[in-house]
């Protein structure tokens, strides 16, 4: 296995300037409204196939799994009513399905993901993929995990601290196709980790 040291700290982000903040907004909101406005004919077409060949309704209603989130200093929306400290077996349902749909045709043997919050979307993903093994990378070592591990530093946006993850090798072999999955992310540390 081929390990690469990634400095977090030259990761961009995302800019608080005034074009970032305002004008590119605006320009969201005008391109957004002219593609609904030039696409509409379309939309009508489809509506009216929907209805031809699934019959009513055309348009579903539906509970927003993330209203219950609140935004934490304009940079962490804290979903913990469904991800977190309370899950929501239909939204992980639904969430490890849409991997499953995205991934089709393609040989996986093992899922990856890491402790804890991750552990819940990989056990979904795996009854979605015919129960497949999931491992998942442990958040620093113990006296009973220390020996022949991948290991590799990463950085925890919503804690603000680095720890390193590691997982036992002869649970990842050189020959298996791995898919990692984590429960939410924040900007992809854990993943790059």
């Amino acid at each position: 296995m081929i390990e690469e040291k990634i400095d977090l700290n030259k990761i961009p982000i995302v800019s608080n300037s005034f074009y970032a903040k305002y004008v590119k907004r605006l320009l969201d909101i005008f391109l957004s409204g002219m593609g609904i406005v030039c696409l509409s004919w379309l939309y009508i077409i489809v509506a009216l196939l929907e209805l031809v060949f699934h019959g009513y309704p055309i348009l579903y209603k539906t509970k927003r799994p993330g209203k219950d989130g609140k935004i934490i200093n304009n940079e962490i929306l804290k979903i913990d009513s469904f991800i977190n400290h309370q899950i929501d077996p239909k939204t992980y349902r639904s969430i490890a399905k849409e991997i499953k749909r995205r991934f089709a045709g393609e040989k996986i043997d093992k899922i990856l993901t890491i402790e804890a919050s991750g552990i819940a979307l990989g056990l979904a993903l795996s009854y979605e993929l015919n129960d497949i093994p999931v491992v998942f990378a442990k958040k620093g070592t113990s006296k009973t995990v220390n020996d022949d591990l991948y290991t590799s530093e990463v950085y925890s946006y919503t804690k603000g601290t680095r720890y390193i993850a590691c997982v036992k090798k002869k649970y990842l072999n050189e020959n298996e196709n791995v898919i990692l999955v984590d429960d939410f992310l924040a900007d992809g540390n854990a993943m790059l980790g």
